[in-house]
C-alpha cells in the first residue's frame, strides 16, 4: 500500500469521527440560518465599505467612526448567534484534531 492509499484511508477515518460529524452539522445549520448569513452579508459589505473610506486620502472620520461601530456590532451579534456558536466550537474541536494529526505526521 503506498502513502496516497494510507492518506485516503486516514480521510475515511477522519470522516467518520465524531468531531467531523459535528463540524459538518453545524456548518451546515450556519449555512442554512438565513438571519446570520444575512448578518455576515452585512458585515462583509460595511467591511468594504470601511476599506474604501480608509483608502480615500480625504478620509471622513465620523463616517470612518459610525461605520467602524456598524462593524463591531454587527460582529457581536453574529458571533452571539446560536448556530455561529456552535460552528466555532465544532471547528475548534477539529482544527485540534488535525492540528494533533499533522504533528503525527510531521514528528
Amino acid at each position: 500500500m503506498n502513502v496516497i492509499e494510507k492518506v485516503r484511508e486516514l480521510g475515511k477515518e477522519i470522516q467518520a469521527d465524531e468531531r467531523y460529524i459535528k463540524y459538518q452539522e453545524a456548518k451546515l445549520k450556519n449555512d442554512n440560518d438565513a438571519e446570520l448569513q444575512q448578518m455576515i452579508g452585512e458585515f462583509n459589505l460595511k467591511r468594504v465599505s470601511l476599506n474604501a473610506e480608509m483608502s480615500k486620502p480625504d478620509k471622513n472620520q465620523e463616517k470612518l467612526s459610525a461605520l467602524d461601530s456598524e462593524i463591531k456590532s454587527l460582529y457581536g451579534n453574529i458571533m452571539a448567534n446560536q448556530a455561529m456558536s456552535e460552528f466555532n466550537d465544532a471547528k475548534n474541536e477539529m482544527d485540534n484534531l488535525l492540528s494533533q494529526i499533522n504533528m503525527v505526521i510531521t514528528a
